[in-house]
């Protein structure tokens, strides 16, 4: 007798996952005989040929009427993803003719010659053989990828359907199913809240202006500071590694200048080269950059061409 506990904890987490060797018809722990570990060689996967709707039971009765003494199978997968253990991965059960001993026994319900597998049962077949394939130590042989065949691999059959080994088998050691997933676009950061206007046109560089927004350097700034400070946080941007990851702080120091910007207005960019900073450069670089930082989706080409528009400015 074989009573080998498994518990693969992707499938366990996302409730689909059934010990189902008690409920079955048939013997789940003898037939149709045990086996050692070191004659696993591969994962096999077939599909039911029958309704894409039908159930393990189901499964289990038609081999009953074969004369078997259990399902032949060691898992099923339903089509919305469930996977139900059926048959001791220590026992032979009844997968290839003449090469039983060698093979676990994956079968997705549904016939493929007619149509493909459902998404779920895509994403539950990647993580069942993941977990076979790589998470057992006691099966010296299962070690990668490799070892994931179809029925139709290993003898002459249209097992597991018409879609094997060229694209099925693709999608389930990447766990791509048919559906594509949607990139849920970033949000853009909010707009910094308006900052008072100044009381006064900024007429040289000591008068006295207030920063609202984001940029909390200090309340009262005379335009020389503001500008030195605004100086040192685009040394900052310059010097950030941009990359993919770096873009949540790309951006916020981005929102900071923004605030910077709205804060001062318009009059500051008549004061040229005041503090070390020609506003009016950094002013039309920084709306570039902002437009791009905004923008849908993130890749190697934004990052370019900020750090391109950075070295310009």
């Amino acid at each position: 007798m074989s009573n080998i506990t498994l518990t693969p904890q992707e499938l366990v987490k996302r409730g689909k996952w059934i010990d189902y060797r008690d409920p079955i018809w048939g013997d789940s722990y003898n037939w149709s005989w045990n086996r050692s570990t070191n004659d696993v060689k591969f994962v096999t996967l077939h599909h039911s040929v029958t309704d894409h709707n039908a159930t393990p039971d189901d499964i289990a009765l038609m081999h009953m009427a074969r004369g078997w003494g259990g399902i032949g199978y060691h898992f099923v997968i339903t089509k919305d993803g469930t996977v139900y253990y059926v048959g001791d991965i220590g026992t032979a059960r009844a997968n290839v003719l003449n090469k039983n001993e060698q093979v676990i026994g994956i079968c997705m319900i549904g016939d493929f010659t007619k149509h493909l597998p459902s998404d779920e049962q895509i994403i539950s077949a990647h993580e069942l053989c993941k977990f076979l394939l790589f998470d057992i130590d006691a099966y010296p042989y299962l070690k990668d990828w490799n070892q994931l065949v179809g029925h139709k691999d290993m003898q002459a059959t249209a097992c597991p359907g018409s879609s094997w080994p060229n694209d099925m088998r693709k999608r389930i050691i990447d766990s791509r199913p048919y559906t594509p997933v949607e990139n849920t676009p970033v949000p853009p950061l909010p707009e910094p809240e308006p900052a008072p206007a100044p009381s006064s046109l900024v007429r040289d560089e000591n008068t006295l202006i207030e920063v609202g927004g984001d940029f909390k350097i200090m309340k009262l700034l005379t335009i020389k500071e503001l500008l030195t400070a605004w100086k040192r946080e685009l040394e900052e941007i310059k010097n950030i590694p941009i990359g993919v990851r770096d873009i949540l702080e790309l951006k916020t120091t981005l929102k900071d200048v923004a605030g910077m910007i709205q804060a001062v207005g318009s009059d500051v960019i008549d004061l040229r080269n005041k503090g070390g900073v020609n506003c009016s450069v950094y002013t039309s670089k920084l709306k570039e950059i902002t437009a791009i930082v905004h923008g849908r989706g993130w890749s190697r080409t934004k990052v370019n061409k900020i750090k391109k528009l950075l070295e310009e400015a």
